[in-house]
């Protein structure tokens, strides 16, 4: 049916053409039926199409805004997500081992020598080399840190203060053992036992790493907290270094030693054999030999990890 161009009816859409026509909104480009309901000229749409296509210009405006609201909820939502996620994420390395953090503290180092044996071979050089074959083994897995990484000193109290401010998981002090008695051989771990074992410091070196006199009872109390895994964790070294080569077993015990006493971790002391013993300073000599340590060590460091993360997941 057409309108009568003279008709009254026919005036008013005319008007009603014309007043929308000029009323404009910028919207996106939008495809139906592939063919462009907008003016090819520009990105705007004739609010008469509106019209014609049953939507209200006011609507669309409201309905726009609320997608855009919506549209900045969900992003907003997904980044939180993700940011929960990485926290996640990141305990989880933790869990894993990878958030680990182990601190290897190759004892003595500058004027102070440790044991020497009779070849003139040095525990300090000795406990640097070894220090640094197991962190090549365990830097893929942990973070590993050294307390030196040459030959210098660093005070005693110094050394667990450093995996403290670290906040380590973990600290291993490596030392070899020594004696005026050439026969005394063999491989020992110790961890901290306070008051308990002030008996058996006979039967220790003179090194300060072992002296503790002047240490505070507050320094001493710190590791009392930490026996318990201390000892499994001196447990699991030991069993994997007498399993890796022909040695003498001296024990996995416990013993007053001030350099891991101030220790915020789960803490102990190896020592891998005597340097005053002329064949064990003839193997600890050897870098293959000493390699087989490492190996030993680094197995039951990851043993314990291991044991520990279990028992978080269960």
């Amino acid at each position: 049916m057409e309108l009568d161009p003279k008709s009254s009816a026919y005036a008013k859409f005319r008007h009603s053409r014309k007043r929308l026509s000029q009323k404009t909104i910028d919207l996106p480009r939008k495809y139906d039926n592939n063919e462009c309901i907008f003016c090819q000229r520009c990105w705007s749409i004739n609010l008469y199409l509106y019209k014609e296509l049953k939507i209200v210009s006011r609507e669309i405006v409201t309905r726009l805004m609320v997608s855009f609201v919506l549209y900045c909820f969900l992003i907003t939502s997904f980044t939180l997500t993700d940011v929960c996620a990485g926290s996640i994420y990141l305990q989880g390395q933790k869990e894993g081992g990878e958030g680990i953090t182990i601190v290897l503290d190759p004892g003595h180092g500058g004027h102070d020598s440790g044991a020497v044996g009779p070849g003139g071979l040095k525990e300090k050089d000795i406990a640097l080399s070894l220090a640094r074959a197991v962190k090549k083994r365990l830097s893929g897995h942990y973070n590993v840190l050294l307390t030196r990484t040459d030959d210098y000193w660093i005070d005693v109290e110094e050394r667990t203060a450093t995996a403290n401010r670290h906040n380590a998981d973990l600290f291993i002090s490596i030392h070899t053992g020594g004696s005026f008695r050439h026969k005394a051989s063999g491989l020992a771990t110790f961890y901290w036992s306070g008051e308990k074992a002030k008996g058996v410091s006979h039967i220790l070196g003179a090194a300060a790493e072992w002296d503790t006199e002047g240490g505070s009872a507050e320094w001493e109390r710190i590791q009392e907290r930490y026996l318990l895994k201390s000892r499994t964790l001196a447990g699991r070294v030991h069993k994997e270094l007498i399993g890796c080569f022909n040695i003498d077993d001296r024990g996995c015990k416990a013993a007053p030693i001030y350099v891991i006493a101030g220790a915020d971790m789960p803490a102990i002391l190896v020592e891998v054999g005597y340097v005053t013993n002329p064949a064990e300073e003839q193997q600890l000599g050897n870098q293959l030999f000493l390699g087989i340590i490492a190996e030993g060590l680094s197995k039951g460091i990851t043993a314990f990890v291991q044991e520990e993360i279990n028992k978080l997941r269960n």
